[in-house]
């Protein structure tokens, strides 16, 4: 019996592909405070949290940073945002780097 040759998948449909979702890109690292650059790591505010709610629903977390309540989303200062509340860590945004704080 002969081989057959080898299926050659479809070509893509320009216009579905136009229309197709992308594909999700994975999240970026998130960094260790200590494992920042040094001119990031020198550049980051100083930021004290005094208190914080973790929930499973995103809607109920909330963080207390420099006496402020934040939720996900929020911008901490101009150039820091958080991105995420974990049960015992918040995950921050600074220049492009993501990196974890615990408390």
């Amino acid at each position: 019996m002969a081989a057959l040759p080898a299926a050659r998948p479809p070509k893509p449909d320009k216009a579905l592909a136009a229309s197709a979702p992308l594909a999700v890109q994975p999240e970026a690292r998130i960094h260790a405070i200590k494992d920042l650059p040094d001119h990031i790591r020198n550049s980051l505010p100083a930021l004290k949290v005094s208190g914080a709610t973790y929930s499973e629903s995103p809607a109920n977390r909330m963080l207390i940073v420099n006496g402020n309540v934040f939720h996900e989303g929020d911008a901490l200062t101009p150039e820091v945002s958080l991105q995420q509340i974990e049960l015992r860590a918040a995950v921050l945004s600074f220049r492009g780097y993501r990196y974890s704080i615990s408390y």
